[in-house]
């Protein structure tokens, strides 16, 4: 019944490519979820091809009411999607502090690597709690070797107009997840605020030397034979400032297309 078995993973696998893939982890009374999404879903099995990654993560309150502060991020990527931004400009944090997202575009547009929206909770001594949404704009920064990084740049206007700048470290290496990005939340979020959600997609096409690249591009590592794959597509790591930690992988699928 070999042939069956077959089948049935070849069938898994082009149900479920294309799809979101979340989970949600909880310890202790703290709950996280995370989900992360690749399009296209299909993809060439031997070569690379741009793709887009949607991330997004959101944090839950204690039965309590208790919202717990989140020290650093890490997000990894599978080693079939591959980050390369040679070619493509590079940005200065100074560039980007105390800006709104317009005069950081004007500044670093060339760089920008994604887009997407932040939530968080303020709870400032003696204040009413406020509860905020704005943008966020990521941008490549400077390469050295398998290292580099992306700088989020985060603008808001309430309760008053206010600029973050959140430097990730990204690294690439030859493990499961090649592509690894790590945030350390800065100072006073992790005394004064509560990231409650973000969610943001990185991927963009752009010209080198008069030809056209993607700054994320992957393949579907199926096997000859089989038309898709599942794979462990993303892990995800916070860590929050009591210690606590909370890791998920999330596996994902993709089918694989004919041609380019």
């Amino acid at each position: 019944m070999k042939w069956l078995a077959v089948l049935t993973v070849a069938l898994l696998c082009t149900a479920c490519a294309g799809l979101a893939f979340g989970v949600q982890v909880g310890s202790d009374g703290q709950v996280a979820s995370f989900e992360a999404k690749l399009s296209p879903s299909a993809l060439p099995r031997d070569h690379l091809a741009p793709v887009k990654i949607r991330v997004e993560g959101e944090f839950m309150a204690t039965p309590e009411n208790n919202l717990a502060q989140l020290r650093s991020v890490e997000v990894g990527i599978n080693r079939h999607g591959k980050l390369n931004t040679n070619g493509l400009s590079s940005c200065r944090m100074a560039q980007l502090v105390a800006t709104s997202s317009k005069t950081a575009l004007a500044n670093c547009g060339p760089a920008l690597l994604g887009k997407g929206v932040i939530r968080s909770t303020t709870d400032f001594p003696e204040q009413a709690r406020y509860h905020l949404q704005a943008p966020i704009l990521a941008f490549n920064g400077r390469w050295h070797g398998s290292r580099g990084r992306v700088f989020l740049h985060i603008h808001g206007s309430i309760p008053n107009p206010f600029t973050v700048v959140i430097p990730i470290d990204v690294h690439r290496s030859d493990g499961t997840f090649g592509t690894t990005f790590f945030a350390e939340m800065p100072g006073f979020a992790r005394r004064w605020a509560y990231l409650t959600k973000f969610r943001f997609v990185i991927g963009r096409r752009f010209w080198d030397d008069g030809r056209r690249k993607s700054a994320l591009a992957a393949s579907c590592p199926a096997p000859k034979g089989l038309n898709g794959a599942l794979f462990p597509f993303a892990r995800a790591t916070y860590r929050f400032v009591s210690t606590k930690t909370l890791r998920t992988t999330l596996v994902g699928g993709c089918r694989v297309r004919d041609g380019k």
